[in-house]
């Protein structure tokens, strides 16, 4: 039961954390500060550090991905949060070329998952 309990755990995480590189991707690809710097291709990579926690079911979530374009490279920092299956992007960090700005989500940080939660946050971008 435990194992079990646990693989149902990772799972739930994983799928929460594809969630957030869609959002992520999107609200990228749609700001032109972004588009100017990587390119308006961007394309989130390979996620290389992931952190999660869930107290109480309130859910937050760090990924640490590659991001991509046919300008440059750099690095993206994506936070998450939620609880009850949601999961939106509350900051969104991006390294690229020694400079750093933000960047607003698509929908105003709304969730991802069943239903909506209509919640703010933004995206947080810095470019390295």
């Amino acid at each position: 039961p435990l194992i079990a309990g646990l693989g149902a755990a990772l799972q739930e995480s994983q799928a929460q954390g594809e969630s957030l590189l869609q959002e992520a991707q999107g609200a990228l690809r749609a700001d032109s500060r972004v588009a100017s710097l990587l390119g308006g291709d961007v394309v989130v990579g390979a996620t290389f550090s992931q952190s999660s926690s869930n107290v109480n079911g309130a859910v937050s979530l760090a990924l640490q991905c590659q991001l991509s374009g046919k300008k440059g490279e750099g690095v993206v920092s994506i936070r998450g949060q939620g609880g009850n299956g949601e999961v939106y992007v509350t900051s969104l960090v991006v390294q690229a070329n020694g400079q750093q700005f933000e960047v607003p989500t698509l929908r105003g940080g709304g969730a991802v998952g069943r239903g909506g939660c209509g919640c703010g946050g933004a995206l947080r971008v810095a470019a390295e």
